[in-house]
């Protein structure tokens, strides 16, 4: 088993690099302002206010800590819709916020601000083997073997192959992994320091509006 120290990193990781970036303190956010448009919805990541995912996390198969994703509510801002959403660590009665956006095009971003301010790209409306989508590239589409969503078409995206042979021992401890299913979001994602986030209770609201391809 990996050190303590290592354990942390991992957390740290999954906290900070993973899919939910999130604000660093709880000051309280006002609804996104705008003209309303029709919607977009992506497959592989459905947002509708009122959807909830909740993970548990592990380090090295040890449980740490479960964390619940709620959207709290939705508006237009400069064409593309804009979910805020509110992240809590087991019971804590506090949340961080942070912003989903969704483009014409139908990809998937995360923010901390409804603005245009350090935005990431989470998953493409149509994503295939070898794309790149940001800092990963996805690696594979089939049939999750989860227990949880076995018969859920899933895309895995990874930021380097840790499979490949030339890469050094140290830098497979870089390793990043998301993987979405299909009408559902994010499933699982986890790092090289053994760190493993898995979802086993979601909830979805119907959304309105147009389904992107």
């Amino acid at each position: 088993m990996r050190s303590f120290r290592n354990s942390m990193k991992s957390l740290a990781i999954l906290f900070i690099c993973g899919l939910l970036a999130v604000q660093a303190c709880n000051a309280e956010q006002g609804t996104v302002q705008g003209s309303k448009s029709s919607q977009v919805t992506n497959p592989y990541f459905p947002l509708s206010v009122g959807n909830s995912w909740t993970y548990r996390c592990s380090v090295e198969g040890q449980f740490q800590f479960t964390k619940t994703i709620n959207i709290t509510s939705a508006d237009i801002l400069d064409e593309r819709q804009i979910y805020r959403a509110e992240l809590r660590i087991n019971n804590e009665p506090k949340s961080l916020v942070s912003y989903f956006i969704i483009e014409a095009n139908g990809q998937v971003l995360s923010s901390l601000s409804p603005g245009v301010d350090a935005q990431e790209i989470l998953i493409t409306a149509v994503p295939s083997i070898g794309d790149k989508i940001g800092k990963f590239t996805v690696a594979s589409k089939e049939r999750s073997t989860m227990k949880t969503f076995p018969t859920t078409d899933v895309v895995r995206l990874e930021n380097f192959s840790v499979d490949d042979p030339e890469v050094p021992e140290d830098k497979r401890l870089e390793w990043r992994s998301r993987t979405y299913g299909r009408e559902i979001g994010l499933v699982e994602e986890a790092d090289g320091l053994g760190g493993e986030c898995v979802l086993y209770k979601f909830s979805q609201h119907a959304p309105t509006g147009n389904q992107a391809p």
